[in-house]
């Protein structure tokens, strides 16, 4: 994450993946000059149902919200 206010820096982060009652939170970074550094990668799988019959041999993905956002390990409420 880089362009963070100054006042942030020596601030640990965490980025939280949340759908529904599951979250997905990567291990703290800490912010410096500006910048908080993550090495980790967030996934999440879904499911795209096919169909061969029909005119258009569709694909269809059914939408489900979720949120991804940074806050600081200190203040969880604070979201950025």
């Amino acid at each position: 994450i880089e362009g963070l206010p100054s006042n942030l820096d020596g601030t640990k982060l965490v980025v939280q993946w949340k759908r529904k009652d599951k979250v997905m939170s990567t291990q703290p970074s800490k912010v410096l000059q500006g910048t908080a550094e993550f090495e980790e990668t967030l996934t999440h799988r879904c499911l795209v149902y096919g169909s061969k019959h029909g005119p258009h041999r569709s694909a269809k993905y059914e939408v489900k919200l979720f949120l991804v956002y940074a806050s600081p390990v200190d203040a969880p409420w604070l979201v950025l």
